[in-house]
């Protein structure tokens, strides 16, 4: 009896001991973001930032405004001052915003079957044309901005209709695959009431979120992010596990969008200031 007794007193302290563990590594994961950088969109025309890439070669970001061709694509330095002209367009109607590492040149894909393309630029770094690299809608749904896996070399959507992040091939722009992830969980335990079996998934869950911009950081186990606008934080996911592993926390005086104004480059995280126009970075 008294090894019986001893037993469920061991038991229920390794049990204790696991749950503090677990919330102390929860706790180690939350941090809050500040704002580092703003970069002041100078043309009219457009509500909506589509996205920021930076470019490591030139040392430079271009942000795009989304809505039509003639719309804005500003380049600045990396201290944030405008180096392009005031009318410089950004000659696609742009939606997602990459730097290929492999062939070192900006990408963006553009609204519906606008399909994706590839920036050329002049020898001072500003956008003089762009080429098409795959015709048609090779994305989920009209308004999804794709992420660039440097690591893969594939492009990524979420669909938000059946809370997918779909995989393509950048070089031929086929599907190669879906990933589920487990949407605000950081663990099994978070995610006991989450009904997220392949593609059934919590509506209620997916809906607190932005349904058009993923993000990739490269960040080991760390290299998915997403926008929950409801709590204002970054959520960033291990693809392996498909389960949260940051969470960061945005200042609440600037509002997050379900569609589109958020973005992440040069390991900064964007929202887009639709008053002033402009992008403002945390990290």
């Amino acid at each position: 009896m008294k090894k019986s007794i001893s037993f469920c007193l061991l038991f229920i302290c390794l049990a204790f001991s696991t749950i503090y563990a677990q919330t102390q590594k929860l706790t180690s994961i939350n941090r809050d973001l500040v704002k580092v950088i703003e970069l002041k969109v100078p043309k009219e025309g457009g509500a909506n930032g589509a996205g920021i890439v930076w470019h490591p070669i030139q040392k430079k970001y271009y942000a795009a405004m989304a809505g039509n061709k003639s719309f804005s694509l500003a380049v600045f330095d990396e201290k944030g001052h405008l180096l392009s002209s005031p009318d410089q367009s950004a000659l696609l109607d742009v939606r997602g915003l990459w730097y290929n590492s492999q062939t070192k040149t900006i990408q963006a894909n553009g609204y519906d079957a606008a399909g994706w393309w590839e920036y050329q630029l002049d020898n001072k770094g500003m956008p003089t044309s762009i080429r098409e690299l795959k015709s048609g809608k090779n994305q989920p749904d009209a308004q999804s901005c794709g992420a660039y896996d440097s690591k893969r070399n594939q492009l990524f959507f979420l669909n938000f209709r059946s809370g997918a992040i779909h995989y393509y091939d950048i070089k031929n722009g086929k599907k190669e695959s879906n990933l589920f992830l487990v949407f605000g969980a950081a663990n099994e335990d978070e995610d006991w009431e989450i009904l997220f079996y392949e593609e059934e998934f919590n509506y209620d869950i997916l809906s607190e979120y932005n349904r058009t911009t993923p993000i990739y950081t490269g960040i080991d186990q760390a290299e998915i992010g997403l926008l929950n606008v409801e709590t204002h934080t970054v959520e960033l996911y291990n693809p392996q596990t498909k389960y949260i592993t940051h969470r960061l926390r945005l200042p609440l005086d600037l509002p997050g969008y379900y569609e589109l104004n958020f973005s992440y480059a040069n390991g900064i995280y964007w929202l887009f200031d639709k008053v002033k126009r402009t992008w403002v970075g945390f990290q």
